[in-house]
């Protein structure tokens, strides 16, 4: 599966190398609520953000398709 092929409102896992991280992380394995999606970005709600209670409102991130690990892409099905 491409990262591309993902649409709006589905669950993705996958693993990003980052340029700048509040956890002071060269890598980071992200589960999110895809947005949008691009030929070179994905945006969408960052779950983990969620999770871990350190933000208010909800967190919105991008990430470079190019920054993804390859094979590290993973789609979760509702039930």
């Amino acid at each position: 599966m491409k990262i591309t092929d993902v649409t709006q409102g589905q669950v993705v896992q996958f693993v990003a190398k980052v340029d700048r991280s509040s956890k002071g992380q060269d890598i980071q394995t992200v589960e999110m609520r895809v947005d949008k999606v691009s030929d070179t970005h994905i945006t969408g709600i960052n779950v983990n953000r969620i999770l871990d209670g350190t933000q208010d409102s909800p967190p919105y991130r991008t990430y470079k398709i190019a920054n993804i690990v390859p094979d590290t892409v993973w789609l979760k099905l509702n039930n």
